[in-house]
């Protein structure tokens, strides 16, 4: 509709910015950044490694002030590395769904630079999210929608087909080490949830 392209979202500009210095930042725990366990910040740079997208990570987490919702988290020691990563990525999700109602009233009132800000909101979310955790399969859904809002169909497919491919992977792990589903996803009634997100995703493929 606008003629974006993936080059056109939120990354084009945090580029500028190089990786060893948005690193640096977190390893030294520079403010906000110090309040925060090393072993979080670690988990950081180890789920999130590419530069563009930890430089989205740490701008977001600053400007909507979600540094503080971190802080609780790995200072146990039975605090594990993918607990961690899944509780930052939940946290994500949130500031994304939330902008998700923004994006569809800019795009349908044909704001741009509304529509622009609200998309580049919802990618710097959702991609981080989903590097942190990539079972995190609502994330791929609401990527695959805000691609489609924006007429990008092949891009709507992409994030559709990673989100189904994963959803598959989470269903052999599952089979394989025979645990129910429900104690994944946090003691959601998860086969309607999966099956919902599914059925979501191959929607998109037919689109």
């Amino acid at each position: 509709m606008f003629g974006w392209s993936k080059k056109d979202t939120g990354a084009k500009d945090r580029s500028t910015q190089s990786e060893p210095t948005v690193r640096s930042l977190l390893i030294a725990r520079t403010p906000p950044w110090n309040r925060i366990a090393p072993k979080v910040i670690d988990a950081i740079l180890e789920g999130i490694t590419d530069k563009a997208l930890l430089e989205a990570f740490v701008m977001v987490s600053m400007k909507h002030k979600l540094v503080a919702r971190y802080e609780a988290l790995g200072w146990e020691k039975s605090d594990s590395v993918v607990v961690i990563r899944a509780q930052i990525s939940h946290v994500l999700c949130q500031i994304g769904n939330r902008t998700m109602p923004a994006l569809a009233k800019a795009l349908e009132a044909k704001q741009t630079d509304a529509a622009t800000t609200a998309f580049a909101l919802v990618n710097d979310t959702f991609e981080p999210a989903i590097a942190l955790a990539k079972n995190q399969i609502v994330a791929y859904a609401q990527l695959s929608t805000a691609w489609g809002m924006l007429g990008k169909r092949a891009e709507c497919h992409d994030w559709a087909q990673r989100g189904l491919a994963e959803l598959e992977a989470m269903r052999e792990e599952i089979h394989r080490l025979n645990v129910p589903i429900h104690k994944m996803l946090g003691g959601i009634p998860a086969d309607a949830l999966d099956q919902m997100v599914e059925q979501q995703l191959r929607g998109y493929l037919e689109l």
